[in-house]
């Protein structure tokens, strides 16, 4: 709850986020990941991502595709048992 805290004072005094790009959810409990996922997708640009470490995707995508059909990009970068590695992105518009 910090975290978000921080990041919304940060965004409201003006500041950009830094850091690397990666949403790790392995300490974040089962039921509150996508929620997580989900908000982060919330604030990128056209055309930005995000990696997702450690998380088994089928579910993840699935619900991409039924609440954001054709607005999201997501290319797996690693897939073994104990290691996800996953680039959720924001599709970008044709002009």
């Amino acid at each position: 709850m910090l975290a978000v805290r921080g990041t919304m004072l940060t965004l409201l005094a003006g500041g950009a986020l830094g850091g690397p790009p990666v949403l790790d959810v392995r300490e974040i409990p089962h039921g509150r990941r996508h929620l997580r996922i989900f908000a982060r997708y919330g604030r990128l640009s056209p055309g930005e991502g995000f990696l997702v470490n450690n998380h088994g995707p089928k579910p993840l995508r699935r619900e991409f595709e039924a609440t954001r059909t054709g607005t999201h990009t997501c290319d797996y970068l690693e897939s073994r048992r104990e290691t996800w590695r996953v680039r959720i992105g924001k599709a970008t518009v044709d002009a």
